[in-house]
């Protein structure tokens, strides 16, 4: 049985990144690169783009680096070996383009975990967040958005749109892993009756049990107000 689920918390010719790089130094300039809510730099990919990410992302998986390198260099993506200590990551990245920032554990020990940073500029500090959180658990995927989500009116809003790479990259690893594992890290202002954490599934209470992973995590939180998919659907409940 599939289970995903969803948390809303608020020698081929692959080039190698400097030895002492970390994956949080990397993240940090990958951040400062991407667009504002101003300027408009976002566009919405081809269709032939996305296609050619399909296929990139399922090589990937299937590692396939070589064949992964050399058809996200036809879309303008770069593919880069990083070494951070012992472990070693494959990221994705473009300088031309904003369609996001993805890395790949080569090793992982949590093989069908996905951390996402959606809103790394609107939910301020959830990219850097998500990395760590992606590094200490040893996840298997990262992906960080390319562009503020008003980048350019809402076509750059990767979680409420189909055609842009972070959604595709989704898909292809939810329809290729079995029990894949998406955790979403989002940012809101707290106010005065607001909860600490929200973890919301994207989907109504009734259809989850309450030995589930979110409810486990609220019970080891002691110290803080953890909501969990509220009944009277609180504000910063989403659902998809």
């Amino acid at each position: 049985m599939r289970t995903t689920i969803l948390f809303l918390i608020l020698l081929f010719q692959v080039f190698t990144c400097n030895g002492q790089t970390t994956l949080e130094n990397f993240i940090d300039q990958r951040i400062e690169r991407i667009p504002g809510k101003d300027g408009g730099q976002y566009t919405v990919p081809s269709m032939y783009a996305l296609q050619e990410w399909e296929y990139v992302i399922d090589a990937i998986i299937y590692k396939e680096y070589a064949k992964a390198d050399s058809i996200a260099n036809l879309i303008g993506y770069e593919m880069e070996l990083l070494n951070d200590k012992d472990e070693a990551y494959y990221v994705l990245y473009s300088n031309t383009k904003y369609y996001g920032t993805y890395i790949f554990n080569i090793n992982p020990s949590r093989p069908n975990l996905i951390i996402q940073a959606p809103h790394p500029l609107n939910d301020m500090y959830t990219g850097q967040q998500a990395i760590y959180t992606f590094k200490y658990l040893d996840a298997f995927a990262y992906f960080l958005a390319g562009a503020h989500r008003y980048n350019n009116g809402l076509a750059a809003e990767v979680t409420s749109n189909y055609n842009n790479f972070f959604q595709v990259a989704t898909e292809v690893i939810y329809e290729e892993l079995q029990l894949a594992t998406f955790i979403q890290l989002h940012g809101f202002a707290q106010k005065q009756d607001d909860p600490d954490v929200v973890i919301s599934y994207g989907k109504p209470d009734n259809e989850f049990s309450v030995t589930s992973p979110a409810n486990s995590l609220k019970m080891n939180l002691p110290k803080f107000n953890v909501l969990v998919n509220d009944a009277n659907q609180h504000r910063l409940t989403a659902y998809s």
